[in-house]
Formats: C-alpha cells, structure tokens, sequence
C-alpha cells in the first residue's frame, strides 16, 4: 500500500474524523 496519505485522506473525508 504506497497510498497511505490518500487513505486516510479518503477515510476522513468518508467516516468523518
């Protein structure tokens, strides 16, 4: 997973903070 900064972009913006 070389994503990791877009994850959690993704999981903020999904499920809040």
């Amino acid at each position: 997973m070389e994503n990791d900064e877009v994850d959690s972009v993704v999981v903020l913006g999904c499920c809040g903070q």
